[in-house]
């Protein structure tokens, strides 16, 4: 036995070793110790004493959790705790050529294993699971193709927080963790989603996660707090929707942390959402917001199909129509608007065209000098809505002079931006005068009164077009509908019937006889003669026959009879 006395004198050289000690921690932190029992000094040491012992992140130098983790890769065995320990935290470490941790279905699970031999060890368990929780809340998530690895540590970690605990004293992070077992779970942010909706940032994000649990500044976390968000608002009702849909783009377009993948998935996700709602108005910063992360929906039809899918996880047409109508809107409102040649609204041409909106199939606009170089704000804005479609018109005369090019089913229109211009149709199954595919374009090549069809804007100009264009196209705005659909394609094109030829007065196509009897009576002049309710036939009266006219009667079926004309019963 040890005699009192030496026993005495062993601990009184222990107090007083550790007496020099916390003087000397004192010290360090520019206290006295005679200042000793002071609260706010006690306090201020109290969280020193946290930052070094109680703290849920370790600093460890990547060098040597690389050497650690290239070590184990090649021998398979971690020999000492310090090695294990290393591991923990570099789960997620990439190595030089790529190599992860995470990626080795063999070693992860062996190194779960090997941390699960040390649950007789109790400080040595809580250490090797603040690595991996460390390595949980560091895996770059978004960015990789695989997650199962990381979705089994979650399991584990979820399973193994009681033992965790066993060692004591118990760490305060691991008394917040179990306080937030939602972090371990599958929906790991939606509980914090109101919170954040009332505006108590800093109690979710700086209190909890970045200083109680030491989340990274490059965890996922970050990243699925934004999605939680998304995915709620999308769950509301309109109303409620509605009122959080400024804010969630402004949360996307603030955070830069998130990667491009997620961003995508978010701004789809609203813009499906934002389709189901009962009243669709224009959302600009949705629009904007899709056509910036996803692409212009007609020229990216592709990356659209891909991304915006609706519960089926089929491609949300409507959803996709829906943002090709804002934009196409938009643009028309702007060449007639901002493109004008004194930047006043011709609001007459622009009402007009917006009405055949839903089957523009395509456009581009050819832009003068004025519009090409123009530095204000609205102008860049219209360059990059229009991207993709902007051309440069040559020979425009006055520098202010800009063209709007339309194709719509059968037929390509073309308006130009200085008043007093006519409008031009061609036909878009023909050779036009003009070659949409180069990065220029002719004044003089865009009004070819041979080829094309010219249009005054003056009088009744709107009716005398509607009765040529919209028979040709198959849609009449004033019905609201298109007349006929395609299968495929992004808009509804008129789809002829076989064996039908139609008239041509710009080689356009008709498809219903009534269309037919009202071109020939409006263009030509020509008579007609309907005797088939009486039991006689429908006649065509006229004493020429022109090569235009002959193909399009012998096409409807009708006959001649010299001195006459064109019958069919």
């Amino acid at each position: 036995m040890i005699p009192v006395a030496r026993w005495t004198d062993a601990a009184m050289n222990d107090l007083e070793r550790l007496r020099e000690k916390m003087s000397q921690s004192f010290d360090e932190l520019r206290f006295r110790p005679t200042a000793w029992g002071q609260p706010h000094l006690m306090a201020m040491a109290l969280a020193e004493v946290k930052k070094a012992f109680d703290t849920p992140t370790s600093l460890l130098p990547e060098r040597s959790i690389a050497k650690v983790l290239d070590g184990y890769r090649r021998s398979g065995s971690l020999p000492t705790f310090l090695d294990l320990k290393y591991a923990c935290f570099g789960v997620g470490q990439e190595l030089s050529d790529n190599w992860c941790l995470f990626d080795d279905d063999p070693l992860f699970g062996k190194l779960l294993v090997q941390v699960d031999g040390l649950r007789t060890e109790p400080r040595r368990f809580r250490k090797g699971y603040q690595g991996l929780l460390s390595s949980y809340f560091s895996y770059a998530l978004y960015a990789r193709d695989s997650q199962k690895n990381w979705e089994h540590l979650r399991g584990y970690l979820a399973d193994r927080l009681p033992a965790a605990k066993y060692a004591t004293p118990v760490a305060s992070w691991l008394t917040l963790l179990d306080e937030h077992q939602n972090l371990l779970g599958p929906k790991p942010c939606e509980r914090y989603v109101h919170e954040l909706r009332e505006g108590n940032k800093d109690v979710v994000v700086h209190q909890t996660l970045r200083e109680g649990l030491g989340v990274p500044r490059e965890s996922w976390v970050w990243q699925e707090l934004v999605l939680s968000q998304i995915e709620v608002a999308c769950c509301h009702d309109d109303q409620c929707y509605k009122e959080d849909l400024a804010r969630l783009l402004r949360l996307l377009q603030a955070n830069t942390m998130l990667s491009v993948n997620l961003v995508i998935r978010c701004v789809s996700m609203l813009v499906c959402r934002y389709a189901q709602c009962s009243s669709r108005p224009e959302h600009p910063a949705l629009r904007d917001a899709a056509v910036s992360h996803i692409g212009n929906p007609w020229l990216k039809r592709t990356a659209w199909d891909a991304h915006v899918k609706n519960k089926d996880g089929q491609p949300y047409e409507a959803a996709r129509q829906m943002v090709n109508g804002w934009i196409k809107r938009r643009l028309i409102k702007d060449f007639f608007e901002l493109l004008s040649d004194d930047g006043s609204a011709d609001l007459r041409r622009l009402n007009y065209w917006l009405r055949f909106e839903p089957v523009v199939e395509d456009m581009w606009f050819a832009l003068g000098p004025h519009a090409s170089k123009h530095p204000s704000p609205d102008f860049k804005d219209f360059r990059n809505r229009a991207r993709g479609r902007l051309l440069t018109l040559e020979g425009s005369g006055a520098p202010q002079n800009n063209a709007f090019i339309m194709q719509l089913g059968t037929v390509t229109v073309v308006e130009f931006g200085s008043k007093g211009n006519a409008a031009y149709m061609y036909s878009s199954e023909e050779k036009m005068p003009f070659d949409l595919g180069k990065n220029w374009i002719s004044m003089f090549k865009l009004k070819n009164m041979r080829l094309g069809k010219r249009f005054i804007h003056m009088g009744d100009w709107e009716e005398k077009i509607d009765e040529i264009l919209c028979p040709l196209i198959g849609f009449r705005p004033s019905q609201g509908r298109v007349i006929r659909r395609r299968e495929e394609g992004p808009l509804a094109r008129p789809t002829p019937r076989a064996q039908t030829s139609m008239p041509r007065p710009f080689s356009g196509l008709y498809d219903r006889e009534m269309e037919v009897l009202k071109y020939l009576k409006n263009i030509h002049n020509l008579s007609v003669d309907d005797r088939r309710p009486q039991g006689g036939a429908l006649w065509v009266l006229m004493d020429n026959n022109t090569s235009e006219i002959y193909k399009l009667l012998v096409s409807e079926g009708f006959k001649y009879k010299p001195g006459k004309g064109w019958w069919k019963e």
